[in-house]
């Protein structure tokens, strides 16, 4: 990794959002000016954007946005899901502010996988991303101890990425935080024409075109035939949180664990599926990575909906008291 790549100080700020997708810009300057440019970039190039402090850097052909003090050496790695970029979710303000007044600072990063660029990514490269970004904070940044906050989609990109670092301690996350962990296959089978375009991606994939673009009308982003596999079936790479796992299938899936894990649901989540308890799920969850994990935890925002808007405060608190919880256990273990 080389000191010499670029970083630049400035504003985060979402200027739209929409039902999937939330749109941020990068503000160089004072923000009293009254005259802006607005420079865009060719394919393949992209900058942040919210409503605070940070840096922005990059590492390999990615970017990501720190908020709190650079002298930080402790940094959490916030992760959205499907549609998400930066200022993935509502507490991410809340959430910063916090964490730097604990001596740690907020890591948002840009992946491939980023925005709609989902729907031709995969959880094995996120991994590899995450594993770059990690080892940019620790050789650029002097990073001692990385934990991954993880929303949606992003809970399973956290997932995976632990049983990745499997071979390599040194990148494995201090902890992991699941927010909002629910099923994509579930949420899925709601949608009128999945199972024709699951048989249709299944074909794709026989002759070997899982590369390739599933038809328009597949999802709300283009998505390649492998991806939505893997979002839309039981055997898919991301069908770790589905309601009608066996346990046998949850210790296949989570069974690996072995970083203090939480898992944070939202009471009222507008994706899980009707019927569904959610603090029993999550103590099925506990017990599936039981006897390697050495803190794991279930607990649940009553009323909350998936992103935890209009309970920010509740979701923060809940993050840092087992934040805490994780604190005193490598404490009691040095």
């Amino acid at each position: 990794m080389s000191s010499t790549l670029p970083s630049m100080e400035g504003t985060l700020f979402t200027y739209f959002r929409d039902e999937y997708v939330n749109r941020v810009a990068f503000l160089s300057g004072r923000k009293a000016h009254r005259r802006h440019v607005v420079l865009i970039g060719g394919l393949g190039v992209s900058v942040g954007g919210g409503e605070w402090r940070g840096r922005r850097w990059g590492y390999v052909n990615r970017v990501a946005f720190l908020s709190g003090r650079k002298a930080h050496r402790r940094h959490v790695v916030l992760i959205g899901g499907l549609g998400d970029g930066l200022l993935p979710v509502p507490y991410t303000q809340s959430l910063a502010a916090a964490l730097d007044e604990r001596g740690w600072a907020l890591i948002q990063p840009l992946l491939s996988s980023s925005y709609t660029g989902f729907g031709h990514s995969s959880l094995k490269t996120d991994a590899v991303e995450l594993h770059h970004l990690i080892t940019y904070l620790q050789e650029e940044m002097g990073s001692e101890t990385v934990g991954l906050v993880g929303h949606s989609t992003g809970t399973q990109d956290s997932v995976y990425y632990v049983k990745a670092c499997e071979g390599d301690a040194s990148k494995k996350p201090a902890f992991i935080i699941l927010q909002a962990p629910v099923s994509d296959r579930e949420h899925l089978a709601l949608e009128e024409r999945t199972t024709e375009f699951v048989t249709m991606a299944r074909a794709m994939q026989r002759e070997g075109k899982g590369e390739e673009m599933l038809p328009r009308a597949a999802m709300w982003a283009p998505v390649t035939a492998n991806r939505f596999l893997d979002l839309a079936t039981k055997d898919g790479l991301d069908d770790m949180f589905s309601s009608d796992l066996t346990e046998r299938e949850l210790r296949d899936r989570l069974g690996h664990l072995d970083v203090p894990t939480l898992f944070l649901f939202s009471g009222a989540d507008e994706y899980v599926p009707l019927g569904v308890d959610v603090q029993e799920l999550g103590e099925k969850f506990v017990k599936a990575c039981a006897g390697v994990c050495p803190l794991s935890r279930a607990a649940t925002v009553v009323g909350a909906k998936h992103s935890g808007k209009g309970h920010e405060e509740v979701v923060v608190v809940t993050m840092l008291a087992f934040l805490d919880e994780v604190e005193s256990l490598a404490a009691s273990q040095a």
